[in-house]
């Protein structure tokens, strides 16, 4: 094998890797001694052996792929970091008292 055609499955590897380890439901990520590419087919056959709460896993992890990879969502991204480049930020404190204001009803408990 080329050494140029070794790096692509290497980066792509680790890229599925630290998605899948990202992804609610799919906290273990292949181990890379074990990785290697498959087929379409492959999957698919695999996908037939799945539990349905592992294929509605599956399937949230391939819709999060999936709207992660849209124009769309690119422009929302460099719009949010614009923004907190500008100064539009929270702290985690006022995120955490935001989420539990929120959880009981309450609206406003921002420090800024």
């Amino acid at each position: 094998m080329n050494p140029k055609d070794a790096a692509p499955r290497s980066y792509e590897r680790q890229r599925v890797e630290k998605t899948t380890a990202q992804t609610e439901g799919l906290t273990d990520p292949i181990p890379p001694a074990s990785f290697r590419l498959m087929s379409v087919q492959e999957i698919q056959s695999q996908l037939t052996k799945l539990t349905p709460q592992e294929l509605a896993k599956v399937a949230r992890f391939l819709e999060s792929l999936q709207q992660t990879h849209t124009p769309e969502f690119a422009r929302e991204l460099a719009e949010g970091h614009r923004e907190m480049d500008a100064g539009r930020k929270i702290s985690e404190a006022d995120l955490t008292r935001l989420l539990a204001a929120q959880a009981v009803g309450q609206t406003s408990v921002c420090s800024g």
